[in-house]
């Protein structure tokens, strides 16, 4: 009980941290069309999106199907599988066009770590990542919070070795901050006062983001900012239309002192669709699913 106490008192994330770690699906940089058809960027993983997994999972799947496989050139891909950070896992999946396969393996991947690990996994998603709308997976976003200009990240240049290091260096200061962005929608809709916890919360995004920055630019290593997009599964329809309403559907709330600290404009942006309908997976409080974008604006 002594060394409970202990650590509650002096571990800022003592509590949030998933006990199997959280984990993250990748992707080859692929956009699959509305006719279905592929566009293959690159069969590798985006050495940005590499890093923004590395620096905030502690888990990195990337799926490959005996039907449509892709291969990687980067030497940080092994070192990461060495270390036990990233796996390759085979997912079956019946024939088809190749779109659907490549969309298939990835969403099967994560049904199958969620499965395995509820709560603990999420997809990546994007113009850097695997980019397609699938309403077989997902009819609506649901809830979606976008923290643009907020999130620093390594630049695609950063070494992974000096990357993991920083990272068990700085574990407070990053995984409170994702603590902090996994948890606002689900605490501000479980308020009584929504607009006072709202607040509460950006607040401590603010706070979080700008301890990241600040050891970010103790170190070494080059980082860079990036905008995130996070999606919940919730079923908006069974919290009661007084917590919806207490969002701005489609609401833009700036983070003054992160703009004042990165020198423009960031800001949390917050739309709801109610009539969100999620199949083939339980709901949770987790998000599923992150959407990054990059901006070259170096730190």
């Amino acid at each position: 009980m002594g060394e409970s106490k202990r650590r509650k008192d002096n571990d800022l994330n003592y509590g949030k941290r998933q006990k199997s770690g959280r984990g993250i699906i990748v992707s080859s940089q692929v956009i699959i069309k509305p006719n279905n058809e592929v566009e293959i960027v690159d069969s590798d993983v985006h050495p940005m999106e590499l890093r923004r997994a590395v620096l905030f999972w502690d888990k990195i799947s990337w799926p490959m199907n005996r039907g449509v496989m892709f291969g990687s050139s980067q030497p940080e891909i092994k070192l990461l599988k060495d270390e036990g950070i990233l796996s390759r896992p085979i997912i079956p999946v019946d024939g088809g066009e190749v779109g659907n396969i490549i969309w298939q393996c990835h969403v099967d991947a994560f049904l199958m770590h969620e499965k395995q690990e509820p709560g603990c996994w999420c997809l990546s998603e994007g113009p850097n990542s695997l980019l397609r709308n699938d309403r077989n997976f997902l009819q609506n976003r649901g809830a979606l919070i976008e923290l643009t200009r907020a999130i620093p990240i390594p630049t695609r240049d950063a070494p992974m070795q000096e990357i993991l290091e920083f990272k068990q260096k700085r574990r407070d200061e990053i995984y409170d901050l994702y603590s902090e962005i996994e948890n606002l929608f689900t605490s501000v809709i479980s308020s009584p006062d929504i607009e006072f916890e709202l607040t509460r919360c950006i607040q401590n995004i603010e706070k979080s983001c700008a301890a990241v920055l600040d050891v970010s630019k103790e170190s070494k290593i080059p980082f860079e900012l990036s905008t995130q997009g996070i999606n919940f599964s919730f079923d908006l329809s069974k919290i009661g239309s007084r917590a919806i309403a207490g969002f701005a559907i489609g609401s833009f709330l700036e983070l003054g002192s992160l703009a004042a600290i990165v020198g423009g404009l960031s800001a949390i942006s917050i739309n709801i669709d109610a009539n969100l309908n999620f199949r083939r997976r339980k709901q949770i409080d987790s998000p599923f699913r992150f959407v990054g974008s990059l901006h070259r604006e170096f730190l």
